[in-house]
């Protein structure tokens, strides 16, 4: 079994990746959209005994020219409805009814899906910050957060659609080839040369926009972190009069991600532009083949066509589908490395709950550096219960980083820290940190209008 998903995780990331949000649900979505090609197959074969009568009504029909799908006329035949041009027309209507009906199932089932997935996505991403160890929160590219948990959350979603889409068009090229391949074995292989022939043309429109995708992607980490300092800073770019060279830096990134996004939007216009007449193109091939050198008779060669054309345009949308999935799938990698540093980041608590402060907090021997930056040497504090402290000195000298360290946000390089004698590496520090009154050095507003307005 971990052989089986260590060879899904490594040759099929996407659909893992997709698969571990939605489970079961890819799979029934997958029935409807098979079921939906099936009965549009079933529908477009009865043209063949539709052709066939009308071309000559003085001659009983054979089902022969069916090839493996002559149980169809054998179950009309059969089920004493009488094989006249109305059974076969009510038929043909029927399978498209029944089409329409899996049609709508997919519609919705897809809408939810996609809601679902959007949301479970946003949830988890959420949950996963709210348990980010704080160490680790500010050395990360905040920027880099924000866009991935805005921005990037909205283009991931739109690769599940393209996604999806892509193996939506893959599983009707399957069922039309299938149909294909029961009427004339040859002729399926003429469709096979044909998908093979188009993907080498596609190939490297593919190439080129999966990697414009991932430069977007970087384009707006950079632009995001660069709008939050603009507006953190706004007094200080102000102030000094800088404010217009670091707008320059802004236009810059804005430049860069429209430079990508246009070069993005050219290729799948040049696929969107090659899609049709490449697909003629092989059209016109085939007619000559099943007429010149096969000797087909024209209706079977006309119903052919039909399950070729269906094929190659069911081919052709899901090469556009596939080349719009390249064109955001730099977010699906962003989010998914997101996702794992967030994980491996993940704080961790001691399993003693805090009840309440009954003594007093306890430094030993504790030093703390950023990097190779040393901040705190050797302290040694008590903070009694009852008593009020205050930390003074001159910026940098490590008040902040000292303060953090006793609300349990940032852990000890070397040292002891005990809350009540209790080391701070045992306790829960969410239940100790939720008796915590804690005013920064920046405004924090909660304003309770925006909670009001979301219930």
């Amino acid at each position: 079994m971990n052989k089986i998903r260590i060879f899904f995780r490594k040759y099929f990331k996407t659909f893992t990746f997709f698969y571990r949000k939605l489970k079961h649900r890819l799979f029934v979505q997958t029935a409807l959209n098979l079921g939906m090609g099936v009965l549009d197959g079933f529908g477009l074969a009865m043209f063949l005994p539709l052709l066939q009568m009308v071309g000559d009504d003085t001659k009983e029909t054979t089902s022969d020219s069916l090839g493996k799908l002559n149980f169809l006329v054998d179950f009309i035949k059969s089920s004493g409805l009488g094989y006249t041009l109305t059974t076969v027309l009510g038929i043909m209507a029927l399978f498209f009814l029944l089409k329409g009906v899996f049609n709508y199932l997919n519609s919705i089932f897809g809408i939810k899906v996609r809601q679902y997935f959007i949301r479970t996505l946003r949830i988890q991403l959420g949950q996963d910050l709210s348990q980010f160890a704080y160490i680790n929160f500010i050395l990360s590219d905040v920027g880099r957060i924000q866009n991935t948990l805005t921005g990037e959350v909205a283009r991931v979603t739109s690769a599940y659609i393209q996604y999806f889409a892509t193996f939506q068009q893959f599983i009707l090229v399957l069922v039309y080839m299938a149909f294909a391949f029961s009427i004339n074995p040859r002729f399926a292989v003429l469709i096979c040369i044909g998908g093979v022939a188009t993907n080498f043309i596609f190939k490297i429109l593919y190439k080129k926009t999966k990697a414009a995708s991932s430069k977007i992607t970087v384009g707006n980490n950079i632009f995001q972190r660069l709008i939050i300092q603009f507006v953190t800073h706004f007094k200080y770019l102000k102030s000094t009069g800088t404010i217009e060279d670091y707008n320059e830096k802004l236009i810059e990134s804005i430049k860069y991600v429209e430079r990508y996004s246009y070069k993005i939007g050219k290729l799948g216009a040049i696929t969107q532009a090659l899609r049709e007449p490449v697909m003629i193109l092989i059209v016109c091939s085939v007619i000559l083949i099943q007429v010149n050198l096969m000797g087909g008779e024209l209706a079977s060669i006309l119903i052919s066509l039909l399950f070729f054309y269906k094929a190659m345009n069911s081919l052709m949308f899901m090469q556009t589908a596939y080349n719009n999935f390249l064109g955001v799938s730099g977010s699906m990698d962003n989010v998914t490395l997101f996702e794992a540093e967030l994980k491996a980041g993940k704080e961790k608590q001691g399993s003693e709950q805090f009840r309440h402060f009954e003594h007093k907090l306890s430094l030993s021997d504790a030093s703390f550096s950023y990097g190779s930056n040393p901040v705190l040497q050797n302290v040694n504090l008590e903070i009694l219960k009852g008593k009020t402290f205050a930390f003074v000195g001159e910026s940098g000298s490590g008040k902040s980083t000292l303060v953090n360290i006793l609300a349990g946000l940032m852990p000890l390089e070397t040292g002891d820290y005990h809350i009540d004698n209790i080391p701070v590496h045992k306790l829960n520090r969410m239940s100790f940190q939720k008796r915590i009154g804690y005013i920064t050095q920046e405004p924090v507003i909660f304003s309770d209008t925006v909670f009001n307005n979301v219930s």
